[in-house]
C-alpha cells in the first residue's frame, strides 16, 4: 500500500447486513489457555495497527457491530453508521470481557463512568454513541458509501 497515494482508509462490511458481527463465542469455548491468548494477543495486535494507521481510517458501520466489530469501530478515527447500524458487546452478557482493548477505547471515547454503564448493561445504542460523540453522524444505507467517499 503506498501511502503517499492514500489519504484515508475506509473499513465497511460487505452487504448491508453486517460491519463486522464479531468472534464466534462458541468456537472460542473450544480453545486451549495458550490458543486464547494467541486469539486476544492477535486481535489486540491488529486493532493497535488500525488504531495507530499513519493515515485517518474510517469506520462506514452498516448494519451489525458486535463484539470485535464494535471494537473494530473504536479503534477508527471516525465512525459513520447507517441507519441500521447496530452496536454492541454481547459477550459481556456472557460474562466474557470484551478481549480486545474494547473497554478501555470505549472509556477513552465516552468517559469511564458511561463505557462501565453501557458494558454492565450489555448494551451501546446508535442513539448513545450520537450522544457521546462516538458517532460522527448517521446516514441512510444507501447514502453512506457515498458520504464517506
Amino acid at each position: 500500500m503506498d501511502l503517499s497515494e492514500i489519504r484515508c482508509l475506509i473499513l465497511t462490511g460487505a452487504g448491508e447486513k453486517s460491519f463486522v458481527a464479531g468472534a464466534d463465542i462458541g468456537e472460542m469455548s473450544t480453545l486451549t489457555k495458550a490458543e486464547g491468548e494467541a486469539f486476544g494477543k492477535k486481535g489486540n495486535d491488529v486493532f493497535r495497527m488500525i488504531e495507530t494507521f499513519p493515515i485517518p481510517v474510517i469506520a462506514a458501520v452498516n448494519g451489525f457491530a458486535l463484539g470485535g466489530g464494535c471494537e473494530i469501530s473504536m479503534s477508527c478515527d471516525i465512525r459513520i453508521c447507517s441507519e441500521n447500524a447496530v452496536f454492541g458487546q454481547p459477550e459481556t452478557g456472557l460474562g466474557i470481557t470484551p478481549g480486545f482493548g474494547g473497554t478501555q477505547r470505549l472509556a477513552r471515547l465516552v468517559g469511564a463512568g458511561m463505557a462501565k454503564q453501557m458494558i454492565i448493561l450489555h448494551a451501546i445504542s446508535k442513539q448513545q454513541m450520537l450522544t457521546e460523540s462516538v458517532l460522527l453522524m448517521t446516514y441512510i444505507l444507501l447514502q453512506l458509501m457515498k458520504q464517506v467517499m
